[in-house]
């Protein structure tokens, strides 16, 4: 029985993830193509303001609802659609959660208008993106209960609606009325709007609803209250993880904003949601999903004797070697061809400034935010109370520690606050793996082998090799040549290298590939 939850659940994850990714993908490349047009004629200076400052606002207005609230809303078992106390007792948390939310929006908004020299576009742009904050934050009870039911398409649908409508708003605003800031703001607000029509559209056309929309009271342990005494302290526990993890993806944004150079918050924006883009394609839906399934699976070891753990331990081995292998490209590609991927979609503008080399650090980087965001998923979501004190006060240490390197390294500029949160971020990943070792051996007398989660040495020798080739083919044929025959040339060794490396995972990765095709397997014999 045991056996056939866990298979069911790996189904229901292996799907969500699908779900998710398609997701991302389409609205990532929108978004990412709306950002070339837009950044093109903004400059950089609008470009920081708009996507660093302002959207730190939003970002930190719903931090506490995204990793706080909705983890702790998360722990518990699948539910069904149908009403039940304790999915309304999640839902009330998540409603009664969002006020505080709404404070901070306004509050933040209030502090950015304070400041001395603003112009009026930016004071309206201000308060936009607040209003769009909180919008944003009144949707999140009904995506916790959607992600509670595992109804992963409901929220790709809204999300690609909400993308889709952005992408059209801030298109007219930049080429029908010449907006350039405010063409932000509206399409922010837009996002809001269509995200939370989208998911009340879903919820009031059921007849059986599985959640009361008004919070109600419910009976839990034989007493009538709101929310259960365990969930409420188990999202103070993760709402202060939450406070660490956020100097961790947002400190080197909280730097810039204080620091206040636009043209510098320009490059660093460009670069990060460049070089962010196929993170957001695979790592984020991969971690959330892997957020969902390690909780499932690891609530069921208390009820069992622990069937779900080999499960577990074949899961995560898979996520981490994959994630290696996307990792193994962003380094041996991505500096020898950040410049020209710049120039060619960005022009002159941007590629004689210092993007090209922040872009080139910034793949490093990226293979310290994959295999952190997997590892840190299965600690946060087999953790106990005592665990998850236990590490906010390491992740509290290494935020500080973060935000002290960035400040001594902010006279480097992009760079500086790159390597930075390559140092905290491998501290974490340091971390994670410890935990994640003890937990093995807590529940099984079996401990982690390192070669199970890390590509085979024959890969990564023909990584570093196309490394080599692709930064000889970037001196002679492009740094040198110049010109289209060049660049031409350049990307042709860049592919031939590349289908190399492919046949190499195919030869070298049949391990990785039997237990990808195993996994399969089971999600199609659900």
């Amino acid at each position: 029985m045991e056996s056939t939850d866990s298979a069911r659940l790996l189904g229901a994850a292996a799907k969500g993830a699908s779900y998710l990714m398609g997701t991302q993908a389409l609205s990532k490349l929108l978004h990412f193509a709306l950002n070339i047009t837009v950044a093109r004629s903004a400059g950089p200076e609008v470009y920081g303001l708009a996507t660093v400052e302002l959207q730190l606002l939003v970002t930190l207005t719903l931090f506490l609802s995204h990793e706080g609230i909705r983890r702790a809303c998360q722990r518990q078992t699948v539910q069904k659609i149908e009403p039940n106390d304790d999915l309304q007792s999640t839902y009330n948390l998540a409603v009664f959660s969002s006020l505080p939310s709404m404070a901070i929006a306004v509050g933040i908004a209030y502090l950015f208008t304070r400041r001395e020299n603003i112009h009026d576009d930016y004071l309206m742009s201000v308060w936009i993106f607040a209003c769009a904050a909180v919008i944003e934050v009144l949707s999140e009870p009904l995506l916790i209960v959607a992600i509670n039911l595992l109804q992963f398409q409901l929220r790709s649908f809204c999300e690609w609606a909400a993308m889709l409508g952005r992408c059209v708003v801030v298109l007219v605003c930049v080429k029908g009325f010449g907006c350039s800031l405010k063409a932000f703001a509206w399409g922010q607000l837009t996002y809001a709007v269509v995200l939370l029509t989208a998911y009340l559209a879903h919820f009031l056309k059921q007849q059986t609803r599985p959640v009361s929309l008004v919070p109600r009271k419910v009976q839990i342990s034989g007493s009538l209250c709101w929310v259960g005494q365990e969930r409420q302290a188990l999202v103070w526990s993760y709402c202060l993880t939450a406070g660490g993890k956020l100097f961790l993806s947002q400190g080197e944004n909280l730097v810039l904003t204080a620091y206040r150079n636009p043209e510098l918050m320009g490059v660093y924006a460009l670069v990060s949601n460049l070089g962010s883009i196929v993170a957001r394609l695979v790592f984020q839906p991969l971690e959330e999903t892997a957020f969902t399934l390690f909780s499932k699976l690891g609530s069921s070891l208390s009820t069992s004797s622990g069937s779900a753990l080999p499960t577990m331990h074949r899961v995560l081995a898979v996520l981490c070697r994959c994630l290696g292998l996307v990792s193994f490209v962003f380094l041996g590609w991505g500096p020898n061809y950040s410049w020209l991927l710049i120039h060619l979609l960005w022009g002159h503008k941007w590629s004689e400034t210092n993007a090209p080399t922040v872009l080139s650090v910034y793949c490093l980087f990226i293979g310290f935010m994959a295999l952190n965001g997997v590892t840190e998923a299965f600690v946060q979501a087999t953790a106990d109370k005592t665990q998850l004190l236990t590490t906010q006060l390491y992740l509290a240490g290494f935020s500080g520690l973060y935000i002290c390197i960035s400040i001594a390294f902010l006279p480097y500029g992009a760079v500086g606050l790159i390597l930075a949160n390559c140092l905290n971020m491998g501290l974490r990943i340091l971390y994670s793996a410890w935990f994640i070792r003890g937990y093995f051996l807590k529940h099984s007398e079996f401990g982690l082998i390192l070669f199970d989660f890390v590509p085979s040495q024959r890969t990564f020798v023909v990584a570093v090799f196309c490394f080599v080739v692709t930064r000889m083919s970037h001196s002679t044929l492009c740094a040198a040549w110049g010109g289209m025959a060049g660049c031409a040339g350049h990307i042709a060794v860049g592919c031939v290298c590349l289908a190399a490396y492919a046949a190499s995972v195919f030869l070298f990765e049949k391990t990785l590939l039997r237990d990808l095709r195993s996994l399969r397997g089971k999600d199609r014999s659900e």
